[in-house]
């Protein structure tokens, strides 16, 4: 293999790396994103519930049993929200995606530059390549699973054109064979 060829060969690695950590990102975001929807979902009905129930044992309105089924169902509520903990879990996967969409960032620029420069030996830039998809590595590993929705999601996102991706990118993270 020509020095050339191996720098072309890790060009092309590198953009694909580029295409998953891409839609890593955009699935960790849109995980995030129904995690954090989920936690207001339940947290805002718990906590008016909590309230009911105060306002309704101290009100004569009510019938006894309505403060008690209110505590009783924002209790169940709570419970379930500790339980999944939502806001955690919306968390960690907002830190996965920015994790992705740093590293992305940074595939990008050594794909579209650093392959380019001749200073840099191809021995060297697969060197940096391995670094590049050790931190990948790194990364997945400390990640929450993607969900299918959220990948699902993401994907939808990204074939909508809701970033601005070469459309080389999009075709090899959704499959399609280059046909130059």
């Amino acid at each position: 293999m020509t020095e050339e060829e191996q720098r072309q060969a890790v060009k092309v690695e590198a953009e694909r790396l580029a295409v998953d950590a891409l839609y890593s990102e955009k699935g960790h975001f849109a995980a995030s994103s129904r995690w954090r929807r989920s936690h207001l979902w339940l947290g805002v009905p718990a906590a008016t519930l909590a309230a009911s129930a105060g306002a309704a044992f101290i009100s004569d309105w009510f019938p006894v049993w309505v403060p008690a089924l209110c505590a009783f169902v924002a209790a169940a509520i709570t419970s379930v929200s500790t339980f999944l903990k939502p806001d955690d879990i919306s968390k960690q996967h907002h830190n996965s995606g920015v994790d992705y969409g740093a590293l992305r960032r940074q595939v990008r620029i050594f794909a579209n530059v650093k392959t380019n420069l001749q200073s840099i030996s191809p021995d060297k830039l697969q060197e940096e390549l391995e670094g590049i998809t050790a931190s990948i590595n790194s990364i997945q590993k400390g990640s929450r699973a993607i969900p299918r929705f959220a990948f699902r999601i993401a994907a939808s996102e990204i074939e909508r054109g809701t970033a601005d991706y070469a459309k080389s990118e999009v075709e090899a993270a959704i499959g399609k064979a280059d046909e130059t």
